[in-house]
């Protein structure tokens, strides 16, 4: 065996059998190996490498692929079920689509990282992270990124669930709809906030934020900013329901209106102003 797997060096594999089947990796330092061969099972790469890894695998069931890997790692579909990426990965992950289910890619990773849609079902990034995160839709589910990430978050739609990040994020932390439910971002942060619809839910930016964190609607529900924000905080709209922006900061705003919002935090503490929102503020 120890002979086999010396003479081997393969750099990807792929999967491409109407039931799915395992297939291994071999590489400087390690092995890799995977799959079930019975129908349905899909393909799944194991793979302590001293180098990048990748799985392409057309499958008629799920996609895996496990690190330790030393070096950039890849998972791109098709796949007829759940695909997922874990590390840790010594450079970039990506998790590509179509996937027929949940999309999931967990660091530690030092590199950046990104699953890419289409996905049926629930797609996530989880940290920690030495680089940006990002979820690109279309995605038929829930998204989330959860830090920590060394640079920005983001979550780009559609998204036929809730959308997501959560800090601490050492960058920017964005959520662009369109979003079919609620979209927020939870710091800490140490770039903009920005929450950017159309969102069929709540939006909401929960400090602290050491940069500005606004929220661009229309939105179907409410809107909130939460401090501490290190600059002015921004809502507009439309929005069918309240906003309202507080925090240590800038005090307390409200403002609502279904012609437009515009509500910035005062200087006071504790102050409220209330305003209809009628898009000239």
């Amino acid at each position: 065996m120890n002979r086999l797997i010396a003479s081997l060096s393969v750099l990807s594999i792929v999967c491409a059998a109407p039931g799915g089947y395992g297939g291994g990796k071999y590489g400087a330092g390690g092995y890799g190996a995977g799959g079930y061969g019975a129908a349905g099972y899909g393909a799944a790469l194991i793979a302590p490498a001293a180098a990048g890894v990748s799985l392409i695998a057309p499958s008629a069931g799920y996609a895996g692929l496990a690190g330790p890997a030393a070096g950039a790692a890849a998972l791109i579909g098709p796949a007829a079920g759940l695909a997922a990426l874990a590390g840790p990965i010594g450079g970039a992950a990506s998790l590509v689509g179509p996937a027929a289910g949940p999309a999931t890619l967990i660091g530690p990773a030092t590199g950046p990282t990104s699953v890419v849609g289409p996905a049926a079902g629930p797609a996530s990034v989880v940290g920690p992270i030495a680089g940006p995160a990002a979820v690109v839709g279309p995605i038929a589910g829930p998204a989330s990124v959860v830090g920590p990430t060394a640079g920005a978050a983001a979550i780009v739609g559609p998204t036929a669930g809730a959308a997501s990040v959560v800090g601490p994020i050492a960058g920017p932390a964005s959520v662009v709809g369109p979003v079919a439910g609620p979209a927020s971002i939870v710091g800490p942060a140490a770039g903009p906030a920005t929450v950017v619809g159309p969102a069929a839910g709540p939006a909401s930016v929960v400090g602290p934020i050491a940069a500005p964190a606004a929220l661009v609607g229309p939105r179907a529900a409410g809107a909130a900013i939460a401090g501490p924000v290190a600059a002015a905080p921004l809502i507009t709209g439309p929005i069918a329901a309240p906003a309202l922006i507080g925090g240590p900061a800038y005090g307390l705003g409200l403002g609502a209106g279904l012609a437009g919002v515009r509500a910035a935090g005062l200087a006071i503490p504790g102050a409220i102003a209330l305003g209809h929102g009628r898009g000239h503020y």
